[in-house]
């Protein structure tokens, strides 16, 4: 059986033969781009409507009534359903809006969020882009959807849907304060900004001088300060009331 490797490698020599040594490694280099982002994203996708699913059926339970079950068996062809009926449905644009920024709006918000997965490591040496400040452009990225929700306020021509824009927009901001804090401690165990470094540092054996504690407990203590040191097995208290002379002596 042809590892991945080796249908990768074969792939390549077969696209320098066809376009030549100047265009085939660029025309190698977007493929494989494009196919890494479909191998991504489909399975997310098709995760998010399935959770989506799973959430109505527990809804349905909760409510004391079924769930979807119509399309496919028990339902489980919903979700399918319900995304062909959103991209057929009908665009409607409010009278006085603007056109270009209001269709704008969705893909300013959607775009980034898709494009943030490109910089998560999902096995070692398989990452879409292997970015240095990872941290910092999943950070930019998961921002940008900000402007989205201020840009379809803006664009519907209306003072409600801006003041809701805007209060969306705060409630947005101060999540992301959070999580920024949170991404802190991924910073602090990998030592780097860079998710594969981290990642591989994060998963290393607790045994090993990579692991989480041993790499805390560096970052925590100073080069001067002494070492903690462990608590006496025995005490003075300790065998007074372990020792059986001991307690005779003091009942008498």
């Amino acid at each position: 059986m042809i590892s991945i490797e080796a249908l990768i490698g074969r792939v390549q020599g077969m696209t320098n033969d066809w376009l030549g040594p100047e265009w085939g490694p660029q025309a190698f280099f977007v493929g494989k781009s494009l196919a890494m982002i479909v191998i991504v994203l489909v399975p997310l996708l098709l995760t998010v409507l399935y959770y989506q699913l799973v959430e109505r059926w527990v809804i349905g339970w909760i409510q004391v009534r079924k769930g979807p079950n119509r399309v496919g068996y028990k339902g489980i062809l919903q979700p399918i359903a319900d995304a062909i009926k959103l991209l057929m449905k009908e665009q409607i644009i409010p009278d006085g809006a603007s056109k270009g920024l209001f269709l704008l709006a969705p893909i300013v918000s959607v775009a980034p969020a898709l494009a943030a997965w490109s910089i998560v490591p999902f096995t070692p040496g398989w990452v879409i882009a292997n970015v240095d400040a990872a941290l910092l452009l999943m950070l930019a990225m998961t921002s940008m959807g900000i402007y989205g929700v201020i840009i379809a306020g803006w664009a519907s021509n209306s003072k409600y849907a801006f003041i809701g824009a805007m209060r969306a927009t705060a409630q947005m901001v101060s999540y992301e304060l959070a999580m920024g804090f949170a991404l802190v401690g991924a910073l602090m165990a990998g030592q780097s900004m860079n998710l594969s470094p981290a990642r591989t540092a994060t998963t290393a054996s607790s045994s090993g001088s990579g692991s989480l504690s041993c790499r805390f407990s560096r970052f925590t203590s100073s080069p001067g300060s002494p070492r903690p040191t462990a608590r006496p097995s025995t005490w003075p208290r300790a065998r007074a009331r372990s020792s059986p002379a001991s307690t005779s002596s003091i009942r008498e």
